[in-house]
């Protein structure tokens, strides 16, 4: 038997999947072993997955793996009337929340480099002047980027610092208001050797070394 193979940097199209598997439960009078193995794919894909490359909410995660935990238990309840209504629940409540994630999906390398600067201007509450300083380009330009009527957009090294800075932005916005993460970017951390992130953005290799500084900061301002 053929099973899911979960692409979570794309929630929109796992929320369907899930949407699918319980309306295919709905016709059952128990669960059968493919919606088994579904929830079970899907247990693998969150422990395999790094949240931090998700750029996603990580209460709404913590509430997908709990979920995923009680549908996993609901699976092998014992009986098949009480384990149909609690995985049918358990999967109406997936879906739920991974349409949260998608309406939030901001930053994944396959999005278009035009909607992830939309995604920066509109989802960090700032001018768009100090956004266009912290890619490192013209305010203009930033805004022919973000507009939903012109066609101008990012590429090559533009576009490689735009994602970089939506990816960090993408972490800290859970944690800061959008103010507070554009002044994260331009504060020396000792993590990073005394610099602020802001320097580093035009080193590729950096990211790694951003993104873990980023979820420290995520974590010490959320405790």
């Amino acid at each position: 038997m053929s099973t899911v193979a979960f692409d979570l940097r794309h929630p929109d199209l796992v929320a369907h999947e899930i949407a699918s598997a319980n309306q295919r439960l709905a016709r059952k009078r128990e669960v059968p072993a493919s919606i088994r193995i579904l929830i079970g794919d899907l247990a693998d894909a969150l422990e395999e997955s790094d949240p931090d490359e998700l750029g996603a909410d990580p209460y709404l995660l913590l509430d997908v793996q709990r979920t995923v935990t009680r549908a996993l238990r609901a699976s092998a309840e014992g009986d098949p009337l009480i384990e149909r209504r609690a995985v049918r629940l358990a999967l109406e409540h997936l879906r739920f929340l991974f349409a949260r994630l998608a309406e939030d999906a901001p930053v994944s390398e396959e999005r278009p480099a035009k909607e992830v600067a939309r995604w920066l201007a509109t989802r960090l509450d700032v001018p768009q002047r100090a956004l266009a300083d912290l890619v490192g380009v013209h305010e203009r330009t930033f805004q022919r980027w973000a507009s939903d009527t012109e066609t101008s957009e990012p590429s090559g090294e533009d576009a490689r610092r735009l994602r970089a800075v939506a990816q960090l932005a993408a972490q800290l916005r859970f944690a800061l208001t959008g103010p507070g993460v554009i002044a994260w970017f331009g504060r020396p951390r000792d993590e990073l050797g005394g610099q602020p992130p802001a320097t580093l953005l035009d080193e590729p290799a950096s990211i790694t070394e951003l993104r873990r500084a980023a979820r420290a900061a995520r974590g010490s301002y959320a405790t």
